[in-house]
This record gives structure tokens, C-alpha cells and sequence, in this order.
């Protein structure tokens, strides 16, 4: 990594939008996932346990959706 960026803050401000990118990534990625699994709040309160399960499962497979297309990204 080249100093003058650094010393510049131009890294930072690029981690920032690679971050912003990515949050928003997931949010969008989770209503996704959750309409297509119909994972809503009538499962939640038919059975809690499961839609923990389901929302932990759509909160990992989507932080690996956004790794791979965002933070793993080869450019």
C-alpha cells in the first residue's frame, strides 16, 4: 500500500464506501432471503426457535454472498 494514500486519507474514505456497499449489500440481500423462505413474523411467532435457526442461517449464507462479491472481489 502506497504511504501518500495513506497519509492522504484516501484509504480510509474507501474502506468507508466498501463498507457502506456492503452493509447495504446485506440488508438487501437479507429481505431477500427472507421473502423467499418465507421466513416473517408469523413463523416467529409460531415457532421462535426455528426462525432463529432460519434467520442465523439467511445472516450467514448473505455475509458470504457480500465477502465474496464485495471484500473477495479480484478486480
Amino acid at each position: 500500500m502506497n504511504n501518500s494514500l495513506l497519509l492522504s486519507c484516501e484509504v480510509w474514505m474507501h474502506l468507508a464506501d466498501i463498507n457502506e456497499h456492503a452493509v447495504t449489500r446485506y440488508k438487501v440481500i437479507i429481505v431477500q432471503m427472507k421473502v423467499a423462505e418465507n421466513v416473517n413474523e408469523e413463523f416467529k411467532r409460531s415457532n421462535q426457535i426455528a426462525w432463529v435457526r432460519a434467520m442465523n442461517s439467511i445472516s450467514n449464507r448473505a455475509e458470504e454472498i457480500v465477502r465474496s462479491e464485495i471484500v473477495y472481489r479480484s478486480e
